[in-house]
């Protein structure tokens, strides 16, 4: 999760998952704890803004998928973004396309489905939707 949680965030922000915990009274219990720290220090998920958890959420779901995967023997087929990039400023937006470049190789296909228009020309294969009153929507698949 960190390595692409570092390109997405310039190296800012890193991940730190803890699995056990020390009692105070001596024992160990089993715990799933989270923490995330910026160059502030370790905050709490709730004081990320929207963008900032998406990509701290995007990495960790990333990373997840393909520990599973690997531990079930297969492979990552398809990742699906439904309009993941609303909630990135335009560094954030560009950082997010870089990562997923970054990791296409991990998977046969990627589907980023978006309104933005300045995410067109990002990918090498686009299908346009325009939805057409009388007789429904129309598609045309267009290579960059």
């Amino acid at each position: 999760a960190n390595d692409l949680l570092a390109k997405l965030t310039n190296n800012s922000t890193q991940i730190s998952i803890e699995s056990l915990r020390d009692l105070k009274s001596g024992g160990i219990k089993e715990t799933l704890d989270i923490k995330i720290s910026d160059e502030l220090g370790i905050r709490d998920y709730e004081l990320y803004s929207g963008g900032e958890a998406f990509r701290i959420d995007f990495s960790l779901r990333i990373a997840l998928s393909k520990l599973l995967t690997r531990r079930a023997g297969t492979k990552l087929r398809t990742l699906v973004m439904d309009e993941g990039f609303g909630t990135q400023d335009e560094e954030g937006i560009d950082n997010l396309v870089q990562a997923i470049q970054s990791i296409s190789e991990d998977f046969d296909k990627i589907l980023i489905i978006t309104h933005l228009e300045s995410l067109k020309d990002a990918f090498p294969t686009r299908i346009e939707v325009t939805k057409l009153p009388e007789i429904g929507s129309r598609f045309e698949i267009i290579k960059n």
